[in-house]
């Protein structure tokens, strides 16, 4: 259990710098790994909500002059009942069903970030923020694994870097509260969950901190590659056993 629990500290601190450059990219990172050693979907994406909260509380009062909460409020009109309705149903489904749908759903996202991404523009109206909103909190919601269609919204109506980072980290924290909220009211936090969560959540604050001071020297671009990889293969893994 300690092996485990340090493997979780390493892992959060890396991931915790990606959520920070790129905007997102925790959850997937965690999911792509975390899985294949604790045999529970369910208890990682307890983990991954818990933790986000601290980053996104990070980031989100780090941006929090370059975005309109306006851009965020009016998203969670669909996002509470699927969220709560995809938290519900991710305890009920056989673990080894959900290792197998986290595994088609990360072959689905590496498709869409070496294919399209950055290619992808939709109109900044609110029925498409709406839209994926829902299908974040579907992903979020089963696998905490909600950043790419928030990303692909996002990008389309921010009009800055800085607006795009603290629109979407301000989203984030708030999901990840609700997500996190339902998560307990369903009872899926246990002793281990929670040792491990602890042991993240202080890596991830630290790795938030490096990523301030080291952000203009990290390739971002290579660096999404070999997460793509990753991501790839453990969908593949997932899938498959």
């Amino acid at each position: 259990m300690i092996s485990l629990i340090l493997f979780c500290a390493l892992l959060s601190l890396f991931a915790s710098v990606v959520q920070s450059v790129t905007g997102f990219g925790y959850g997937i990172l965690v999911m792509a790994i975390l899985p294949h050693l604790t045999n529970s979907v369910v208890g990682c994406t307890v983990l991954v909500g818990f933790t986000s909260v601290v980053i996104s509380v990070m980031n989100a009062w780090n941006y929090r002059r370059s975005f309109r909460f306006r851009n965020v409020a009016v998203l969670f009109l669909v996002y509470v009942p699927v969220s709560f309705a995809a938290v519900w149903a991710a305890g009920r489904i056989d673990g080894a069903v959900m290792k197998r749908i986290l595994g088609a759903v990360l072959i689905l996202f590496t498709v869409y970030f070496v294919k399209f991404s950055g290619k992808i523009r939709i109109r900044p109206t609110l029925r498409n923020g709406l839209i994926a909103s829902a299908l974040s909190a579907l992903f979020g919601g089963m696998f905490s694994t909600g950043g790419p269609p928030m990303a692909v919204y996002y990008l389309s109506v921010t009009k800055s870097k800085e607006e795009y980072l603290g629109s979407i980290q301000c989203f984030f924290l708030f999901s990840s509260l609700f997500s996190s909220a339902a998560r307990i009211y369903n009872g899926y936090v246990t002793r281990p969950v929670l040792l491990m969560s602890l042991a993240a959540i202080a890596t991830a604050v630290l790795g938030v901190t490096i990523a301030r001071r080291v952000v203009r020297r990290i390739d971002a671009e290579r660096q999404k590659k070999y997460i793509y990889a990753l991501m790839a293969v453990s969908g593949v893994t997932l899938l498959f056993s």
